[in-house]
């Protein structure tokens, strides 16, 4: 059962152990990874630093995280943070 309801504003401590909780619960096992990447906006300029323009890009306090490991069968299933309030649906390839 999950400890805490998800919310916008969890830090990052708080969302990886949602996200490990989400896929315990959904697996019946703990993750094997969890990876995090901060949110990031553009400042000035969008799709132009390839382009010799200007960007300023800058890392915000938002992060989406993702916890994974191998099925049995031998897909690889990944749990990621929910976008907004909305819980998460489970992905898997056959990678």
């Amino acid at each position: 059962m999950l400890t805490g309801a998800f919310n916008l504003f969890m830090t990052l401590p708080e969302l990886t152990t949602y996200v490990a909780e989400q896929f315990a619960e959904t697996y019946g096992r703990p993750p094997r990874w969890i990876v995090a990447a901060p949110g990031r906006v553009n400042v000035i300029g969008e799709h132009t630093d390839y382009n010799d323009g200007f960007v300023l890009p800058m890392a915000i306090e938002r992060y989406a995280v993702m916890a994974g490991d191998h099925a049995a069968s031998g897909k690889n299933i990944i749990q990621k943070s929910p976008r907004r309030s909305a819980p998460s649906a489970p992905y898997s390839n056959t990678g």
